[in-house]
Parts: structure tokens; sequence; C-alpha cells
């Protein structure tokens, strides 16, 4: 017999949104990663996160998830992420059962490095949890069965690992390297999986150039460039970039030339500043030199310089 569909329209109840503490979902003291699971998902009120963001994988069933004031429904296989600082709680179940990798990236001190060159990290980490579309999980990022029990079958590891094996040795090493594999796998999943519907929606075109603006950083790219790259007008692209990014095109990309200067200019002594303002892309060292210092406050020549005499004197103590 088919589980009666329980309801619970927590945005209607008491207009009271709860804080879920840290303490209950971080086994490890200061070690901001852990795993908890709902084998019968309560429906629970609005809440926030204090100060960590949730990744949820739902493991049976099916449901509604409501946040911030939109309702979407969930099925075995869905995979999304909860900011946060996102108000949310689940208002209907039919047998609904999800694991939860809870997480604070740069409390852990994990490097993202080149990571913001994959499609799927823009499209999961930084579109998704903040795209107001209504047709949101219609085009939404479900894992087939198979790749799903691979993924579970390493969220049973962390979890094993961080509830029932705190003392052991390296455990906050095995447990970040459990993580980061998980994270791999799910990007890998999804550049494997994704259908073409999903492929054109505004997001994932959106979480592409952004991606290719941070690999193709020293390459002539221009707006027209943009637009024709995720066949979007001027207007359109400026639009939801700026609400996404909070910033420009443009500015995203001159900026990822600046940092990527920056790292030059520490690191590779042997190279000038114009030859450094090529690399990463500008075409005029002045402007370059302009752009820097409007970042950065110091021109690049006096940044070099700055940090040659902080290293010099850590070197000299």
């Amino acid at each position: 017999m088919m589980e009666k569909i329980k309801s619970n329209p927590c945005k209607s109840r008491n207009g009271i949104i709860r804080l879920m503490p840290r303490k209950n979902v971080f086994p490890i003291q200061n070690f901001t990663l852990g795993v908890y699971t709902s084998l019968n998902q309560e429906l629970l009120d609005y809440h926030i996160h204090e100060n960590f963001s949730e990744l949820v994988f739902i493991t049976n069933g099916s449901g509604v998830h409501e946040i911030a004031g939109r309702s979407y429904p969930i099925v075995t296989g869905d995979v999304f992420l909860v900011l946060g600082n996102e108000s949310h709680c689940y208002s209907k179940g039919n047998g609904l059962s999800l694991v939860n990798i809870v997480f604070n990236w740069e409390e852990l001190g994990i490097p993202k490095l080149d990571l913001g060159q994959i499609t799927a990290f823009q499209s999961l980490f930084i579109i998704d949890p903040t795209n107001v579309n209504l047709n949101r999980f219609d085009n939404r990022f479900r894992v087939t069965p198979d790749d799903f029990n691979s993924i579970l079958h390493l969220i049973h590891k962390l979890d094993h690992l961080v509830n029932h094996q705190q003392k052991s040795a390296g455990v906050r090493f095995r447990a970040m390297t459990y993580f980061i594999e998980i994270v791999t796998q799910l990007f890998e999943i999804y550049e494997r999986n994704t259908d073409h519907n999903f492929i054109t929606t505004i997001p994932h075109r959106l979480g592409a150039l952004v991606a290719m603006l941070e690999r193709d950083y020293t390459k002539n790219i221009t707006i027209k460039t943009m637009c024709q790259k995720i066949g979007m007008s001027y207007a359109t692209l400026f639009r939801k970039f700026k609400y996404y990014y909070h910033d420009s095109p443009i500015n995203y990309l001159t900026n990822q030339r600046l940092r990527h200067a920056k790292e030059l200019l520490c690191e590779s002594p042997h190279l000038s500043i114009s030859e450094i303002s090529y690399q990463v892309g500008f075409l005029d060292s002045a402007y370059f030199s302009r752009k820097f210092k409007n970042r950065y406050h110091f021109s690049p020549f006096l940044y070099r310089k700055n940090f040659n005499k902080s290293k010099k004197k850590q070197s000299d103590d």
C-alpha cells in the first residue's frame, strides 16, 4: 500500500525561521565537515544554517522542497546545494529519505585552485543555489541509479569516518579526501550525463561561459565573443551575469587577468611588467598598470617591490 503523502505547508504556519546550529551537524570539534542521514525525512519548519552549506542527495521517495518561498518537487536521484543563508524546508513527503553533506568550504581550507574552470562547479555551486527560476527543477541535476550508487558508496565511507571514527588517526585529512572525491565525481557525472535540454538552459550556458573566462583569460575575449558563445543578447547576458556573479562579464574577465598577474609578479621575478601584462591577456601595459593599481592600490612595480621586501624580511628573521 502506497504511503500517504504528508503535507506541511511550512511557509504558512507561524512565519518563524529557525536557526540550525553548527553544533548539531558537525561531529568533530572545530572541523566543518559532516554527514547526516534522514531515513524518513520529517517535515521541518523553515530554517537556515548557521554558517554552513548543505549538499543534499535524495535517496528515496519524493516530496516538495521549499526554498526562499518557492516550491520544487524532488525525487530519488536529485542532487542540489543549499547555501547557509537560504531559508528552506520540506513541506511534503512520500517515503522521503535523504543524506546531507554539510560543510564550510572556506573554513576547511580546501584551496579552489582552478576549480572555477569547471562548468559543473559554476552551474552546481554558484548558479544553481541562487536560481530563482520557477522552472528550476524541471531541469534538475538528477543522477542515474548506477552513478548514484557509486557516489553513495563514498558518502557512506565519509559518514562512517566522521560519525564513528572521530578519534582515529588522520580523520580530518581522510574525511577531506573523501569530500573532494565526492565533489569531483559529481562534476564528472554532471558533465557526462547532462542531457541536451539542460545544456540549453541559461544557468548551464552561463556556467560554461564563466568556466571559459577562468580557463581562457589570456585570449582576446570580447563581449561579442561571449554573446556568441552562449547565444544571448548583451542585455540578457549582462542582467543574468550581474545577478549571479554581482559583476559585469568584462570586469569579471579583467579581475581574472589581474589575479593571475599578481601571482606572476610574486612568483616570476625574471618577467618584466610588460611581459606579465601580455601573458595574462592585456595588450596595453599602461592600461594593465592602471587597472592593477585600481584593484590592489599599488602599481605592479611597487606591489612586486613590497612583496620582495616582505620576503627578504621573513628570510632574515
